[in-house]
């Protein structure tokens, strides 16, 4: 966050830690999308949601880049909740500004433009963060109150891009996992793609960004600020693992610097995803999709109803870094569970499972 100003500092401050501003920014909101957006028939949203570092940016720059969809990008910030008037009221001040590499470090670069992760900003305001823990953060049973206030919050933000993009909204949310229901209960077209990627890739990105992120805590107490405004818990001096069981929590502070949790979180939450939702949402193979964008793009695109060809100019910015070397020292093969959920996810996986490919095109 070293290229925030004191004074954008003090405003993301003043609006994120206030839940009055942000409740009647979102009411005043409501007034001017009702009046600017009566009739208008959305198709259906598309959700992506899953553990961080299983590829979900790239997805959503994807989709995204196709100009099919809106949803909230940094020039949002910090009137998450507001979006509609506060585009108004920057309308005379826009600028743009070169991409720059975000704080992951993982080669991905962003602007004012950049669609972003920030949505869970509604949910944190309109719950009062009550499936927000100390130590973890729990599924959550959504009331019907607040779903209706969420389906308010999605129309304003497809006219706040009135205009310039389509009434089609996406969101990338990784806390989705613990609320696929309520999702279903606001929009039951929604699509909600869960990427995925190997086990052991996967963790040991999972722990990277971990000690990489608390370092930048531990360096700018902003910086953890604004990932605990967000709803950002993935990593990170912050870190609030998903309770989709008990073994799914750290035994103790230390285990978060050992591979061996990071599996076993891997394998909790996929295992939860599968139990629980599998007939609700689309596993899409991260892998994959590095190695043959074009294939996977073809298949995305008959899911979603959209037209593959928008996304294949994309196919230049997709790396093959997967990597398949050798194991972990200490670590010699996957345990019996976790190589049962991974094959399973390969098997409901979009990519392979073409009665599911159907089944959500006909929606």
């Amino acid at each position: 966050m070293a290229e925030y100003t004191f004074a954008t500092k003090t405003l993301h401050h003043l609006v994120l830690d206030n839940p009055l501003i942000k409740k009647v920014g979102f009411d005043i909101d409501c007034v001017f999308s009702r009046l600017r957006y009566t009739h208008v028939q959305a198709p259906p949203p598309v959700f992506i949601a899953g553990l961080a570092r299983a590829g979900t940016t790239i997805l959503l720059e994807a989709l995204y880049s196709t100009r099919q969809f809106t949803t909230l990008t940094y020039r949002d910030m910090p009137f998450v909740t507001s979006p509609l008037i506060w585009r108004a009221l920057t309308a005379s001040y826009r600028h743009s500004a070169e991409k720059l590499e975000r704080a992951h470090g993982d080669g991905l670069y962003v602007n004012f433009d950049s669609p972003e992760a920030f949505e869970e900003v509604f949910w944190m305001t309109f719950t009062g963060q009550k499936y927000v823990q100390e130590k973890w953060i729990e599924p959550q049973f959504i009331d019907e109150e607040v779903v209706e206030n969420y389906r308010r919050f999605v129309a304003n933000i497809i006219a706040k891009s009135e205009g310039s993009r389509s009434t089609r909204y996406l969101a990338k949310n990784n806390n989705n996992v613990l609320r696929i229901n309520s999702l279903k209960e606001a929009f039951p077209e929604s699509i909600i793609i869960v990427p995925f990627r190997n086990p052991f890739d996967h963790s040991r990105s999972l722990l990277a960004q971990h000690q990489q992120f608390r370092k930048i805590h531990s360096e700018d107490t902003f910086s953890l600020q604004y990932m605990n405004w967000l709803g950002h818990f993935e990593f990170g001096e912050n870190f609030k693992p998903f309770r989709v069981s008990d073994e799914a929590l750290p035994g103790h502070k230390d285990e978060l610097d050992q591979l061996n949790y990071w599996l076993r979180y891997w394998k909790c939450v996929y295992e939860y995803l599968i139990q629980h939702h599998a007939s609700n949402v689309v596993f899409f193979d991260y892998d994959e999709f590095c190695l043959d964008p074009s294939n996977c793009f073809d298949r995305l695109g008959r899911v979603l109803s959209l037209d593959p060809i928008l996304l294949k100019p994309f196919c230049s910015q997709v790396r093959n870094d997967t990597r398949r070397g050798s194991l972990p020292v200490g670590i010699r093969t996957l345990d019996a569970q976790t190589e049962k959920v991974y094959k399973t996810l390969k098997g409901l996986s979009v990519h392979v499972n073409s009665k599911f490919e159907y089944s959500c095109a006909d929606r």
